[in-house]
């Protein structure tokens, strides 16, 4: 039998890629759309900060020389760029031993361009993670290990005490593709350094590939991506972007803490709030703006307080014919011309607000190709660069940004607010 005919006859058919955009990362486009704060070196970047309202007045009978001479001065803050790259790997020598087909450029570039698009996607994934976090790179800590069953269970949400691990532990982690590292509490030594094999969400258990020595892991360690080829160190620890909990509550920022320089704080920090109403935002809203002169411009939260605010506040409501019926519908709130928007990648039971004339970006790769021209031909398409050899075909990606706060005043944060599951 000709199986050249079965092959016409059989042959496989193919309908059209449908790439799954993943749009539910608009922490990108917020990054984005932030005035950029330029400087030219690459390592360390300093600015004056103006906090110091005043002081050293005195209450005299006399003249004022009696008065102790008090100079203030601007604070000197320091920031870095962060660095993320992605990289991925086309196998073009298996695709030209496949035949001799004249389309294999064409399949080559077409793998590319997906791949491309695949990794864009990635980074975006990344900066949703970071954008509410903490630059320490922690993702959680361990509560237990079963090492018998090469399982881990994780709790502490970027290693903040108690906080909620997400209920889509997926958007952190990817299952066969993300290497994370086990670190003691207070050391960088890698305890266990493996790529996850699966998730079990409702339990928040990280199945291990089999085999893996979890002897030493205890309760506290901490959980970190480690996508770097290199171990010891390789790790994200430290390495991330600041997120709005590092710039809401931490003490430190920019290497200023807050316990020297009193006006180096959030204008609004709530940390356990409960219900939140109209009343609650409005004066949220005001204190920010009394305290720093900044107009709130976002407020993020997750859908279940949007969803809590919404069935209390709003009263939509629509009759039909029908006297008996009523509805009652919102998607959206809006509190004095500010919308108020939920967002997945926020920790539950929290919002943070702000203004952007108070959060800026670092982004020294702006006015070169943009992040999302990753589909262009070429050797130097878009802002990847390309190398070939006889194992493959590599293309690297690096995006550089970094979030810096310039007034914490015009930033705020609050916790504990009840959510509609």
């Amino acid at each position: 039998m000709d199986l050249t005919v079965i092959n016409n006859v059989w042959r496989p058919v193919y309908g059209e890629l449908i790439q799954g955009l993943r749009l539910l990362t608009p922490e990108w486009a917020n990054l984005k759309q932030l005035k950029n704060f330029r400087q030219l070196s690459p390592r360390s970047i300093n600015w004056p900060v103006d906090l110091q309202f005043g002081g050293g007045i005195a209450a005299t009978v006399d003249g004022g020389s009696l008065a102790r001479a008090v100079s203030n001065q601007p604070i000197e803050a320091t920031d870095t760029w962060k660095h993320f790259v992605g990289r991925f790997e086309i196998g073009f020598d298996s695709l030209e031993d496949g035949g001799t087909s004249k389309f294999v450029k064409q399949e080559i570039e077409k793998q590319v361009r997906y791949q491309a698009a695949d990794k864009l996607r990635s980074f975006r994934r990344a900066v949703a993670m970071m954008f509410y976090g903490h630059n320490t790179g922690v993702l959680f800590h361990i509560a237990s290990a079963n090492d018998g069953a090469d399982t881990v269970v994780v709790d502490d949400f970027y290693g903040v005490a108690s906080l909620a691990v997400p209920s889509r532990i997926r958007d952190y982690i990817a299952p066969g593709l993300d290497t994370i590292a086990i670190l003691p509490a207070a050391s960088e030594t890698e305890r266990v350094r493996v790529i996850v094999d699966s998730i079990t969400e409702s339990t928040d258990t990280l199945s291990l590939p089999s085999g893996t020595d979890l002897s030493a892991v205890v309760d506290g360690d901490r959980v970190v991506l480690a996508n770097q080829v290199i171990t010891d160190e390789g790790t994200d620890l430290d390495r991330w972007m600041n997120g709005l909990l590092d710039l809401t509550r931490n003490t430190t920022v920019h290497n200023i803490s807050s316990a020297d320089q009193p006006d180096w704080v959030s204008g609004v920090d709530v940390p356990s709030q409960g219900d939140v109403r109209g009343s609650d935002l409005y004066l949220f809203f005001e204190d920010l703006n009394q305290r720093s002169s900044f107009q709130i411009e976002w407020v993020y939260t997750t859908i279940g307080a949007i969803a809590d605010m919404g069935a209390s506040e709003l009263d939509q409501r629509r009759y039909g014919s029908d006297d008996n019926t009523m509805r009652l519908g919102f998607r959206n709130l809006n509190v004095m011309g500010v919308s108020v928007m939920s967002r997945p990648y926020v920790p539950a039971g929290f919002m943070f607000l702000g203004s952007n004339s108070a959060l800026r970006k670092l982004s020294p790769d702006e006015g070169s190709p943009e992040t999302e021209n990753v589909v262009e031909t070429g050797e130097k398409a878009g802002s990847f660069q390309q190398y070939t050899n006889r194992l493959g075909f590599y293309k690297d990606q690096i995006f550089r940004a970094q979030l810096t706060v310039v007034q914490r005043l015009g930033l705020g944060v609050v916790s504990g607010v009840t959510e509609t599951s």
